[in-house]
């Protein structure tokens, strides 16, 4: 008696779920690398917006909140940050699994589509290597979810269409509305969803040779709408919010037609034979007056010609949507990664679908058994051992950013995102080295003489990073981030004329820049501006109401001007946002313990907002020190408050802080005599 649990068919059902498994086998290499590239923009440089269901509101609600407006994606990052915090495993391993059940649903659309190959086909898309920059990069989980939606989607619409058979049987409209609903997921996960509506209507004409217009597009009209608006308001923003515009935009249209075609050619290419990959591929030099760039454009008609003469609907409807779904990146459209790039991995990622359907169904149509078979045996382990290769670039920062430039024939921007994150990991020696190369490369590269300034910076070698500033700014002279940094520069030097007009002129070119209105407001406030210096703390909690930075400015602000309810409401707003704000702490707690205002003033909380301060920095802070101190002898521990200056007086005098020391020097003379230390109200 046959157990039902071992059945044929049990088997045949759980196959196609092995499909997430042999995803996690195939990327299990990249499984523990950390945050790379820009994955910082979508995770640990925003989590302001991934603390609280605040930040989730600001997602769907504010399209600039992060680097692009596609909320379902941040919504993902924002319930892994919920459920795992900063754990780039976790964020991994959700990409790995949502590409899996891609295969799952492909799988799925394909059989009720009656393709042959059809789990072949989903196989090919868990294991090809052309996906492997979608799904082992944190950041392009919006490829990743904008697949998923997309396949759930058509399935829904099939259902919808009785999967376009020959006998019409009775629609029903929930299928249309969990396939919309699905449609808008997809959109909202990333703009490529796009192809779905037109897709829905090559699919009609394919399996029945024609499109109703009753039938079959007006219910596809909604969809249509939607793609367009939302593929609008995404195109504006890459141009305006994003910056895909300006001089390495400016590519006539002979030329962008010559791209088009090489790019079809390219991705093609790449999907049938996928070797060498590149993480970031060249801007190649495009020039219609030489007769091999057209090579492209010929070998794209020559295509098109075959096709029409072959009259395979089923292949036609397989080149339509592939050709339809790359059209956004064929040149004709400005995208931010072409400032770098013509062509990348992840572009190709939602249109492959459609040839390796076509793939698929080439090679189960072979007729012999033992043939088929091999053949299959043979992709499947070649792709396998590809994608596990590729995959393991991603493993770690040093292979994933020394591929990037080993396999580009003109590497300056993997030299200079190479040289960004070696100096976020404090290797500045190595940074340098690369940031160099990148300028020797591409001399005229503004953001590179920018990018080697910062390392200067940090290495302290100030008149050199000023200079690379100025050869930034002659080469684009109004960039808001680098006259933001030459600003910042010449306020620590104490250059600080200087350094506000280029804090003015970088806010004078992009006013919502946060960080600009807070460094100037302080920058207003040191020097006794302190109805200017609110003026732009108020700004920037516009920009960002719960921004911690600029609520302890402006209770600073309040306190000087001994406002001091304000203030601390300022202060308690800044440590809700962020507990451990350094700056709010000490100053929130020196306010409490030596205000003369009897009513303002809290020993006890300010001992425990201190401690917490001394606590980050190792006790090794004077200041933070004093402040300790001063909040122990309100709270009447005189014993505790001359032990903590008496530290204080170590560090400072340690450090050659004579007027400091001589300051602390006075407050533990208060202290021994068992008085508090007062600041009198202004």
């Amino acid at each position: 008696m046959n157990s039902p649990f071992l059945s044929i068919r049990n088997l045949t059902r759980l196959l196609p779920w092995l499909l997430v498994g042999v995803a996690l086998f195939a990327y299990w290499p990249c499984m523990h690398g950390p945050f790379l590239w820009d994955d910082k923009d979508w995770t640990t440089e925003v989590e302001w917006v991934m603390k609280d269901v605040r930040g989730l509101w600001l997602i769907w609600t504010v399209p600039t909140t992060l680097q692009q407006y596609y909320p379902v994606t941040a919504t993902s990052f924002w319930l892994d940050y919920q459920l795992w915090g900063w754990s780039p495993f976790a964020f991994h391993l959700t990409n790995v699994i949502a590409h899996g059940i891609c295969g799952v649903f492909f799988g799925e659309l394909l059989k009720r589509l009656e393709v042959p190959g059809a789990w072949l086909a989903a196989t090919l898309l868990v294991v090809h290597p052309v996906m492997v920059e979608s799904v082992g990069w944190i950041t392009e989980r919006k490829n990743v979810l904008a697949m998923l939606f997309s396949l759930a989607s058509l399935v829904a619409f099939g259902r919808y269409w009785s999967w376009w058979g020959s006998v019409e049987t009775q629609r029903q409209s929930r299928w249309w509305i969990l396939g919309t609903l699905l449609f808008f997921l997809a959109l909202l996960s990333k703009i490529t969803a796009f192809v779905i509506p037109p897709s829905l209507l090559v699919i009609c004409w394919w399996k029945k040779g024609r499109i109703g217009f009753r039938r079959d597009v007006i219910p596809t009209l909604p969809l249509f709408l939607a793609s367009i608006a939302l593929g609008m308001a995404i195109s504006w923003m890459e141009t305006h919010h994003i910056g895909a515009k300006g001089e390495v935009f400016e590519i006539s249209w002979i030329n962008r037609f010559v791209l088009s075609g090489q790019a079809i050619c390219f991705y093609i290419f790449k999907l049938v034979w996928p070797h060498p990959l590149c993480v970031i591929y060249f801007r190649w030099e495009l020039n219609a007056s030489q007769f091999e760039q057209w090579a492209g454009v010929l070998g794209f008609v020559m295509m098109t010609l075959l096709l029409a003469w072959w009259r395979k609907r089923g292949v036609c409807a397989s080149f339509l949507i592939f050709v339809g779904a790359l059209f956004p990146v064929l040149g004709f459209l400005n995208v931010y990664g072409m400032r770098y790039a013509w062509v990348a991995d992840r572009w190709v990622h939602l249109p492959a679908l459609a040839l390796l359907a076509l793939g698929g169904a080439v090679v189960w149509r072979v007729r012999s058994l033992w043939l088929r078979g091999t053949i299959v045996v043979c992709i499947i382990s070649l792709c396998l051992g590809l994608t596990r290769r590729q995959a393991a670039l991603y493993s770690n920062l040093d292979t994933f950013w020394m591929a990037a430039i080993n396999g580009n024939r003109d590497p300056w921007n993997a030299h200079n995102e190479y040289s960004d994150a070696l100096m976020v990991a404090g290797r500045l020696e190595e940074a340098l080295f690369n940031i160099r190369e990148s300028i020797r490369l591409a001399p005229r590269f503004a953001e590179g003489h920018s990018n080697q300034a910062n390392i200067l910076q940090a290495r302290g070698q100030f008149e050199d990073a000023l200079n690379s500033y100025d050869e930034a700014l002659r080469l684009l002279p109004n960039h808001a981030a680098i006259l933001y940094n030459r600003g910042t520069l010449l306020r620590d030097i104490g250059r600080f004329t200087e350094a506000e007009e280029d804090l003015r002129r970088a806010i004078a070119q992009r006013g919502d820049f946060l960080a600009a209105h807070n460094d100037l407001g302080n920058l207003l406030l040191t020097s006794g501006r302190f109805g200017e210096a609110k003026k732009h703390f108020l700004q920037a909690l516009e920009l960002r109401p719960r921004n911690p930075n600029a609520n302890t400015s402006l209770g600073n602000v309040c306190y000087m001007e001994g406002e001091y309810l304000e203030a601390r409401e300022y202060f308690e707003t800044a440590l809700a946002s962020e507990p451990n704000q350094l700056a709010a702490l000490s100053n929130f707690a020196w306010m409490l313990a030596t205000t003369s205002d009897e009513g303002a003033r809290d020993g006890a909380r300010a001992v425990v907002l201190a401690s917490r301060a001394a606590d980050l920095t190792k006790h090794q802070d004077p200041g933070v020190l004093s402040c300790l101190a001063a909040a122990y002898a309100e709270s009447g521990e005189f014993s505790k408050a001359l032990e903590t200056i008496n530290q204080a007086i170590q560090r400072s005098s340690a450090a050659g802080l004579n007027g400091a020391t001589q300051n602390l020097r006075a407050m533990s003379d208060l202290f021994q005599s068992g008085k508090s230390f007062r600041i009198e109200k202004p």
